[in-house]
């Protein structure tokens, strides 16, 4: 008998406050939710996450650069209509080949051949044949379908304005090599 008389409250309840039951976004919640995600929002957001998933080790000993593990990120350049991938690697305590000005270059062009071959560009900084772009340009496009103003070749013209870049610690001090090139670029500029 109890529990029919606090179900039939209840329902009472439910049905005199109805509003009271739902209850409403804050001011900051609903203007975030009024906020359009364009593609390159949720690109950026995709690539990312397709970093993080790199993880340490994953890229630079593909090719055999032991001792040194990476962290990546991104970054958009509005001055330079560029989007950086950014690469830190650190050496372990006791890395296989000694870090100096005449090894660490060697080393940092292979990160960056690495990291392109890594996205579906050969080390000439060519596509592969039969893609519609790099592995990079495809987190910034819909899943399964194309939309009728979508400009055709879009993916191609996105990946030239990705820059692969990365910093390799080569003393002591705390000095770096920093080496960077465009994806589609076989060409490695170094900075110190």
């Amino acid at each position: 008998m109890f529990r029919k008389l606090v179900a039939s409250v209840a329902v009472c309840a439910c049905l005199i406050y109805p509003n009271g039951l739902r209850a409403e976004p804050g001011p900051i919640v609903s203007w975030l939710m009024g906020e359009p995600a364009s593609l390159f929002d949720i690109g950026m957001l995709r690539l990312e996450m397709e970093l993080s998933t790199w993880g340490e080790n994953d890229v630079a000993n593909a090719e055999g650069i032991y001792g040194l593990s990476g962290h990546y990120s991104a970054k958009y350049d509005w001055a330079q209509n560029r989007i950086i991938i950014d690469g830190l690697f650190l050496p372990d305590l006791k890395p296989q080949v000694p870090l100096n000005t005449q090894t660490v270059r060697p080393i940092c062009k292979r990160i960056l051949t690495t990291l392109a071959l890594h996205v579906n560009v050969d080390p000439e900084g060519a596509l592969f044949p039969n893609n519609e772009g790099s592995a990079l340009a495809v987190l910034f496009a819909h899943n399964g379908y194309r939309t009728r103003n979508q400009p055709p070749g879009y993916l191609r013209r996105l990946d030239k304005i990705f820059v692969l870049q990365a910093k390799v610690p080569f003393d002591p001090e705390g000095n770096y090599q920093f080496c960077k090139r465009s994806l589609l670029s076989s060409q490695v500029l170094y900075e110190e």
